[in-house]
């Protein structure tokens, strides 16, 4: 429809080429008036009769000429403009659409990006939390083994103290028996001893 209508406003009619034709006579009787023998002022005599007949015979003809090559050339150039037109307004309503889904992609991008964070931010949050609990699990199981290490330890400890007490004490004694018999005569060392 709308080709339709820029292809009648590319026509060259012939009433185009008569208007022009008027408009050119009317416009060579006005300069032929100013500038010819009865002219005014300093454009007085300066168009000779012979140069206003050339004058006016070169614009018959060139809007002859015109109304013969217009439609050729001037025509399909017409319609060229107004398809381009058309095409450069469809392009750009086209462009604003284009416009417009490229921000909403942009936006939704925005958003997955986003999402995309809070989900890592998410799973990193929830591996540190679990390998916290795995380095307490094991702190604790550690604390257990030295616990029981320990204990037994301490009661290896206590069970060789008392077997060197013991020890000592049968040291202690039989020594303790050996200098009395050194120095008490055998009668008192016997009595003290037993």
């Amino acid at each position: 429809m709308a080709h339709h209508k820029n292809s009648e406003q590319s026509k060259i009619g012939i009433v185009d080429i008569v208007i022009g034709l008027v408009v050119f006579v009317l416009l060579w009787a006005v300069v032929a008036r100013i500038a010819g023998p009865e002219g005014f002022g300093f454009l007085k005599g300066r168009l000779t009769p012979e140069y206003a007949t050339e004058m006016l015979i070169s614009g018959v003809l060139i809007l002859g000429l015109w109304a013969i090559m217009g439609p050729l050339v001037m025509e399909p150039y017409l319609n060229a403009f107004y398809e381009r037109e058309s095409r450069t307004s469809g392009l750009a309503a086209e462009n604003v659409v284009l416009k417009s889904e490229v921000e909403k992609l942009k936006a939704d991008l925005a958003a997955e990006i986003k999402t995309a964070r809070l989900e890592g931010v998410r799973r990193r949050d929830e591996k540190v939390a679990a390998a916290k609990k795995q380095a307490l699990e094991i702190v604790d199981s550690g604390k257990k083994v030295a616990e029981d290490e320990w204990k037994v330890f301490d009661k290896e400890i206590i069970s060789l103290k008392k077997g060197l007490m013991g020890s000592i004490d049968n040291e202690v004694s039989s020594l303790s028996s050996e200098i009395l018999k050194k120095v008490l005569p055998s009668e008192i060392s016997s009595k003290y001893l037993h």
